[in-house]
């Protein structure tokens, strides 16, 4: 269970921040939310502060209702919001190029130019928080395992006009490279959707896990698409990403959302250090 709330965050200012306090039961009938309890408040007590993390206000345990409760900072909006909302930025990439066209290469530089942009703008604004909050996660020996829009809230600030994503939700979060295709907590827990299947594979590259997801989050930033299975990803992919965007970018993204972990980044940060020299190049 959740409830929000609102607490005195800055005592000489007398700023308002909301909250949100996050109950988890421990009765003998449901000991993995005492599990849960203990792997989100270790993952935010060892990776606050961060920008990109969600900022841990306190944490405890109620005696009256034998309830451990964690508090952290709330905003209203996550990135599932964003993404159902938004206008589909590949509007603006105009027409397919006739090659036959004496000045088809001209075209063709003008059109990698503007998707560069589209790329570089989702991946400063958006893309590239996330990235770094998992990449910090992992530097700490922390998978998330659980990445999703609705597990990216995104704080708007009305003065620099910029919205930073905060990760939330790491009571799934492990440290062990190796994870066991029987776990209650990734089986029956996890969504489906942005985590790839539990295989014996997979087990053998548990760090692609968070590689995966947000792969499957940059499709959907990057074409407004809500996406409902794996063939629908592809789809979107081959159809909206593809022909529209970047080579380097494709290819780090066609990597990322493979369904053989073998084929992807062997972790986040390999991850971001890929991505890093592909911007630099459409900077350049």
């Amino acid at each position: 269970d959740v409830f929000f709330g609102y607490q005195n965050y800055d005592t000489d200012g007398g700023k308002e921040i909301t909250i949100a306090v996050k109950f988890f039961n421990n009765d003998k009938t449901n000991t993995n939310d005492f599990t849960m309890f203990e792997r989100e408040l270790a993952a935010l007590q060892k990776l606050c502060p961060h920008p990109n993390i969600v900022p841990l206000i306190d944490y405890g345990f109620d005696k009256s209702d034998n309830t451990f409760f964690i508090v952290t900072q709330y905003h209203s909006l996550t990135l599932g919001d964003l993404i159902s909302s938004k206008p589909a930025p590949i509007e603006v990439l105009g027409t397919e190029i006739d090659f036959r066209n004496e000045h088809a290469e001209e075209m063709v530089l003008k059109k990698e130019k503007t998707v560069g942009q589209i790329w570089l703008e989702n991946y400063t604004e958006l893309l590239g928080g996330v990235l770094d909050g998992l990449v910090h996660a992992f530097d700490h020996g922390i998978m998330h395992r659980d990445l999703k829009p609705g597990n990216i809230l995104l704080n708007y600030d009305e003065t620099t006009d910029l919205t930073t994503p905060l990760l939330i939700d790491f009571g799934i979060s492990n440290r062990s490279v190796q994870l066991s295709a029987g776990q209650v907590t990734l089986n029956d827990i996890r969504t489906s959707l942005y985590c790839p299947e539990n295989t014996d594979e997979e087990s053998q590259f548990a760090f692609t896990r968070d590689v995966y997801s947000w792969g499957v989050i940059a499709v959907e930033i990057l074409t407004d698409e809500v996406v409902r299975n794996y063939s629908d990803l592809m789809r979107i992919f081959e159809d909206d990403i593809e022909p529209n965007f970047p080579k380097p970018i494709v290819e780090i993204l066609k990597n990322c959302i493979s369904i053989r972990p073998k084929n992807r980044p062997e972790n986040v940060r390999v991850l971001q250090k890929l991505v890093e020299v592909a911007n630099d190049k459409l900077r350049a």
